[in-house]
């Protein structure tokens, strides 16, 4: 679990506990469970895949964007910043 958390200090952990709250540890599971992260070349384009529970989604950094339900639900209608993806992203990248 250690390795996940190397570039990061304990007041940024702490300050993404304080912003995320529960969707933080969510985050850092799915962190935990499985990161993909796919380079293209020549373009230098990115994706991310993040193993979920169920299935994996796809994460594009750059939009930023997941193909969970939750972010449609909740990210898109300004009810939550991020889902629990975008987070293992933010965390694993």
């Amino acid at each position: 679990m250690l390795s996940i958390y190397k570039g990061m200090t304990r007041r940024e952990l702490s300050n993404f506990r304080k912003i995320y709250g529960s969707m933080f540890m969510r985050g850092l599971r799915r962190a935990l469970d499985g990161v993909k992260r796919y380079l293209f070349k020549p373009s230098g384009r990115e994706l991310w895949v993040i193993v979920g529970e169920s299935r994996e989604y796809l994460i594009l950094p750059h939009a930023p964007y997941c193909s969970c339900d939750d972010y449609y639900y909740a990210v898109m209608d300004g009810k939550a910043m991020l889902c629990q993806h975008l987070i293992a992203y933010r965390i694993a990248s």
